[in-house]
């Protein structure tokens, strides 16, 4: 208990170092840059999304799982580290290469192209971070540091670099390198605390691994999809001032989202345990975990929706104090609260019962549905003029009718064996 409490503990640490200092920043980009330069960043991130994802494929949260599952042979984890290690290089330098043609087409959206290439190479850095490593076996104090260092640096390059009249491309530009020395820092943790050496591994073995981590990839695909793809559409329905407050108050509610995930990547590993080892004792501590979050959800929301007036003065200053205070936003803000509680559940609801229990087929299915509804919804709602308002209803909705998709095929559907 004393370890899940320190593994949660500096995990909350090292998301209120990413949530803190980008949210620091947000006032001075929009004050340096100007909001609508913000909007274009924000766009760029929604747009090069996918190319981190697929960088990523979905072992951030399968590799968690399979590091806790060989902590007693060394050997075992350095294979499965090694796979995961080269498997997303190979994946990554692809995807650079497809960008690289994107670009050379001319494609729509690739005019800036030194803008979009920062913001790719940061993307990349980020989701390319060993995390899981350091979550599988339970060490979060190590990389809780290294992300201390790299957020460091990154401020400090911020805070010297940027300036009025400067393009805002020099922000991910130094973002991608407090990711890379991040990156660094981590590679030189494994070899010497913890005695990680590469092994070269065949696909054929770790197919199963491959193949679940697949599952979370399409899954992680269909949320951008859901997320940043409507949010490019909506992009052509609002004026470049509103799509910038869009973009920052998206960015916040992507922190909130942050704040909580520490609490899922922690219990991972115990949870995998857990229903490997016996699914009703499982099960009930699920149902627990669950009522207990929901219930500090409560409580979160009741304190952020006082500190709603004085958070968005803090993002966007007086200059924007008419926009940020009329009916729509407001409706905006709080629809846009209640969607981030749903989906913090059913992450968590996804991560512990359905990863763990093998079951990221299910998950993926569930979700293609959720992400259906979503998009109709957000397109039918912007194309007859709801803007922001449409947007958020529209998440909050098809998020609301997953909720309820996830809960029942939970405990009203009979289980099915999966066993690796």
């Amino acid at each position: 208990m004393r370890k899940l409490i320190s593994n949660v503990f500096y995990a909350f640490c090292s998301r209120g170092i990413n949530f803190l200092v980008p949210l620091m920043l947000i006032p001075h980009i929009n004050t340096t840059y100007g909001i609508s330069a913000f909007g274009a960043y924000f766009f760029a991130q929604s747009l090069l999304q996918p190319f981190a994802l697929l960088s990523d494929f979905g072992f951030n949260v399968i590799g968690i799982k399979a590091i806790a599952n060989t902590q007693f042979s060394i050997s075992d984890r350095n294979e499965i580290v090694s796979f995961i290690f080269l498997f997303k290089i190979i994946v990554s330098i692809s995807c650079l290469l497809f960008f690289f043609f994107l670009c050379f087409l001319k494609a729509k959206y690739f005019d800036y192209e030194l803008l979009t290439f920062f913001v790719l190479i940061s993307s990349l850095l980020q989701l390319n971070q060993p995390i899981w490593f350091f979550q599988g076996v339970e060490k979060n104090h190590i990389y809780t540091i290294i992300n201390l260092i790299s957020k460091v640096f990154f401020g400090i390059g911020i805070w010297l670099f940027s300036y009025k009249g400067q393009k805002i491309l020099i922000i991910p530009a130094i973002e991608a390198v407090s990711y890379g020395i991040a990156m660094l820092l981590s590679v030189i943790s494994m070899v010497y605390i913890e005695k990680y050496r590469f092994v070269y591994s065949n696909f054929k073995k770790h197919f199963f691994l491959t193949k679940e981590s697949f599952n979370v990839m399409v899954i992680s695909l269909l949320n951008w999809a859901t997320v940043s793809g409507t949010a490019i559409i909506l992009r052509g329905s609002v004026s470049e001032i509103e799509y910038g407050i869009f973009s920052s108050f998206s960015r916040l509610i992507y922190y909130v989202f942050a704040i909580f995930q520490p609490i899922n990547q922690s219990l991972q590993p115990v949870f995998s345990k857990k229903f490997f080892e016996q699914y009703s004792k499982a099960l009930g501590l699920f149902k627990k975990s669950l009522l207990l979050l929901t219930l500090l959800l409560v409580i979160f929301t009741i304190v952020f929706v006082s500190f709603i007036p004085l958070i968005s003065k803090f993002l966007f200053g007086s200059k924007y104090l008419l926009i940020i205070t009329n009916v729509e936003y407001c409706i905006y803000i709080y629809t846009m609260l209640v969607w981030v509680v749903l989906i913090i559940l059913n992450n968590f609801s996804s991560i512990q019962y359905f990863v763990s229990n093998n079951l990221t087929k299910t998950y993926r299915n569930l979700y293609s549905i959720d992400a259906f509804l979503s998009i109709s919804l957000a397109y039918f709602f912007i194309s007859i003029g709801k803007g922001l308002i449409g947007f958020s209803s529209a998440m909050v909705i098809s998020e609301f009718i997953f909720t309820n998709m996830l809960l029942y095929r939970i405990f009203f559907v009979k289980r099915s064996i999966n066993i690796i």
